[in-house]
């Protein structure tokens, strides 16, 4: 039973971060990870497909590699995340939808702040 909901999330969290490599405000390598951590305690057929993605490949390798992102790679990510916030709440008039993306984006900064920081270099080499 444990097996067949480690392998149902790690679908969910799959989903999740193919939507994330598309919506910005979906953070892609945390669900990646995720992804992959339920599926190498489930199924090692779907932990080697996953690991066999480009979106993996691109996110998680160089993630788990240099140990965290640049400053440069967080300020990029929030920038982006931030660009698409702002416009979709100048674009939506609907009070909820604002205040969900006003915490969508206190969220996102929490989370990419506590990502470890490394030396761009380091994240260069191992890319």
């Amino acid at each position: 039973m444990k097996k067949r909901v480690f392998i149902f999330l790690g679908w969910i969290f799959t989903g999740l971060a193919l939507i994330g490599v598309v919506l910005p405000i979906l953070p892609t390598t945390p669900f990646i990870l995720l992804a992959g951590w339920l599926f190498a305690k489930s199924s090692e057929r779907y932990e080697r497909w996953l690991k066999s993605t480009r979106v993996y490949k691109r996110y998680a390798v160089p993630f788990m590699e240099a140990g965290g992102l640049s400053f440069r790679k967080k300020a990029e990510l929030l920038i982006t995340v931030y660009s698409v916030l702002i416009v979709s709440g100048l674009l939506i008039a609907n009070t909820h939808v604002r205040i969900f993306l006003g915490i969508l984006a206190i969220v996102k900064f929490i989370v990419i702040c506590r990502m470890p920081t490394v030396d761009h270099k380091k994240e260069m080499v191992n890319s």
